[in-house]
């Protein structure tokens, strides 16, 4: 004899051969415990050892009371309570089911189930919610795996192109490498370019007078000195006028040389090369050169314009080295190659005027 327990409720006492017609009715499942006297504790249904061949479920009629065991009554078998109601999956007496049921409920009185009988551990209950955890727990790593994925690609740095530059060694600091797209280059080299060209054409009708101003004054200086010099030689009464006179034409005469002195100054600034590559625009990458001259290149996704710089100190004197590099997307399916900078793209006044030029829209 055994006693069953379902979904956390005792069903009563049952022939051992019984099992098997109530798993087949349904009544059961594979998910029940049983007990018998003598075990410790409720076991699966699925240990029940096979009965050698099916009997009749027997309907155990549960008794009004279960007396508990004294302390000192240890050698006496223990039995579970009974639950308040009995199933009863059928009767070996021929009573239909459901009959029985009927009078059992008259017959007996329920009575009151602790949470656990005394002397058989409770049976075990099906925890709920486990699918729910375990569909979270996979929600959550699916989550962190494609956060990571992600962030892997972020991160993965795109192959990079070399770069060198010829250094003539008398370089006393790092060469710069700047990248411009081609027309934000340009378009202000060009604005600049044409601003100055304006310029020095005024500047060229302005020389043009201040060189005829100065002739004139040179020649009016040249004849006063004459005058007071005739004066002077002969003792003449005004030779003091002549004298302020010759003074005062020598004056006029360095001021028209000044004024034209600093024209050519101002139309000789127009252009410098120096100037041209102080103005310059935000660059879309800066890269710097190691002590050999090499640098590293990510690829353009456009054409771009590669422009290094380097300070120089020939013979006491400090002056700007400056290359000039137009880099152009390779054709579909082929790689970019190295980019060197050498004295055949050297930048030079005359290469600014062809580059912003050549980029003129």
């Amino acid at each position: 004899m055994v006693y069953l327990s379902f979904n956390g409720e005792v069903l009563g006492q049952f022939e051992e051969g019984a099992v098997p017609g109530l798993l087949a009715e349904g009544k059961i499942t594979s998910g029940a415990f049983y007990w018998r006297e003598g075990m410790a504790e409720w076991r699966p249904i699925a240990e029940l050892p096979k009965p050698e061949a099916p009997k009749e479920v027997a309907a155990i009629q549960p008794k009004p009371a279960i007396k508990l065991p004294s302390p000192a009554a240890d050698s006496t078998p223990k039995k579970p309570f009974l639950p308040r109601r009995t199933v009863i999956p059928g009767a070996a007496s021929g009573v239909a089911p459901a009959a029985a049921e009927k009078k059992l409920q008259q017959d007996v009185r329920p009575l009151p189930l602790p949470a656990e009988p005394v002397g058989i551990a409770a049976a075990p209950k099906k925890k709920k919610g486990r699918g729910l955890l375990v569909g979270v727990g996979a929600v959550v790593l699916l989550a962190a795996l494609g956060a990571g994925a992600w962030w892997w690609i972020a991160n993965l740095e795109p192959p990079v192109v070399p770069g060198n530059v010829l250094l003539a060694g008398d370089e006393d600091g790092a060469v710069e490498i700047r990248m411009f797209r081609r027309s934000d280059l340009a378009a202000p080299w060009r604005e600049r370019l044409a601003s100055a060209d304006a310029r020095a054409k005024e500047l060229d009708g302005l020389l043009t007078e201040a060189q005829a101003e100065l002739r004139e004054k040179s020649l009016l200086r040249d004849e006063a000195a004459r005058v007071c010099e005739v004066g002077e030689e002969y003792n003449m009464p005004d030779v003091a006028e002549l004298r302020a006179d010759r003074d005062a034409k020598q004056t006029e005469a360095d001021a028209a040389q000044a004024q034209l002195q600093k024209l050519e100054s101002e139309k000789a600034g127009l252009l410098s090369f120096e100037s041209l590559l102080e103005s310059l625009p935000a660059p879309l990458r800066t890269m710097v050169a190691d002590p050999a001259g090499a640098f590293s290149l990510p690829p353009p996704e456009e054409d771009v314009v590669l422009l290094a710089t380097a300070s120089t100190s020939a013979e006491g004197k400090r002056a700007t080295r400056a290359w000039l590099e137009v880099v152009e997307l390779p054709s579909e399916g082929k790689d970019l190659d190295a980019v060197r900078f050498s004295e055949t793209n050297r930048l030079d006044l005359d290469q600014i005027r062809k580059f912003a030029a050549a980029e003129s829209p």
